[in-house]
């Protein structure tokens, strides 16, 4: 049963329906559930114009959702990858860390970041030899790392940085500063996450760091169009910007990202129509990221 298509024009309510089933996103209606398909119409419906809507119904044909489901297969495939390009051989005394990407600010809050700290540890990793070790440290934070590591003196064989998601590089640049502050060597530093955005990468390796991710993902407009209708679709864009009434620092996404994605939340590096939420504006977001539920 759907429902609220009402409100939409029954040929977009039916590219609607097609692109969901296309996609294997859900689209039943169920009074305990939210239904992401009601509020993606909804969104469509308050557009201005067909030229909006077809926009957002072409941009959501690359949307990427990544489920809980899926985060332990991809993070096998990048662990498989990093290992096979990296040849791991520690010394008696030498340490590899992994540890979660995190900015100064963030020490105490449960990040995206520690969650996939926590899956380092799982039995399938744990199969990998190199993860029988008992030099494999996980480090809660980057001041547990420097703790462990700098603070007693310990030779670091190799430090691994990860996270679900890397959008613009700038979260573990920031993280790396404090990690070289501290008098870790850099130069053994490596990032690791099941996604991330091609410009980010090509952000961390200027800096000489490499990134290791599952999934590569190009901006979705700049990328995606010939350069003549680049600008035309961006004009389209900040047309429904303006209808949401979109904070100028999320606008095309975070550090402009251009970013189709959601993993166990969306990343604020993702286009606002698709999560943007006020109290000015009536539809809810299809994929939210409003801190509506607080880890106490």
């Amino acid at each position: 049963m759907l429902r609220k298509k009402e409100s939409l024009s029954e040929k977009y309510a039916t590219k609607a329906y097609e692109l969901f089933e296309k996609k294997k996103w859900k689209v039943e209606y169920c009074e305990t559930e939210r239904s992401v398909f009601d509020c993606f119409c909804d969104r469509l419906a308050m557009l201005d114009n067909d030229e909006q809507r077809d926009l957002i119904l072409e941009l959501t044909e690359d949307y990427l959702k990544i489920t809980l489901k899926d985060y332990e297969a991809l993070l096998i495939e990048v662990w498989k990858e990093y290992l096979k390009n990296n040849k791991i051989q520690l010394n008696s005394e030498e340490r590899f860390c992994i540890c979660p990407i995190l900015i100064e600010a963030d020490f105490k809050k449960q990040k995206s970041s520690t969650a996939m700290l926590y899956l380092c540890g799982s039995l399938e990793l744990r199969s990998f030899g190199m993860f029988a070790d008992e030099q494999i440290r996980l480090c809660s934070t980057p001041e547990a790392l420097v703790r462990d590591i700098v603070d007693k003196e310990v030779p670091l064989g190799r430090l691994v940085l990860i996270d679900d998601y890397i959008g613009s590089g700038e979260t573990a640049l920031e993280c790396i500063e404090y990690i070289k502050k501290n008098h870790v060597d850099v130069e053994k530093v490596d990032v690791l996450s099941l996604v991330a955005q091609e410009e980010a990468i090509n952000n961390l390796e200027k800096e000489n760091v490499k990134v290791y991710a599952a999934v590569v993902r190009k901006k979705g407009i700049s990328d995606k169009y010939a350069i003549g209708i680049v600008e035309k679709k961006k004009c389209i864009m900040h047309e429904i910007e303006d209808i949401l009434k979109v904070d100028s620092k999320y606008s095309f996404g975070f550090n402009q990202t251009e970013a189709l994605i959601s993993l166990i939340k969306t990343p604020n590096n993702t286009f606002p129509v698709y999560w943007y939420e006020n109290n000015s504006i009536k539809s809810k977001a299809p994929f939210p990221r409003k801190e509506n539920i607080k880890m106490l």
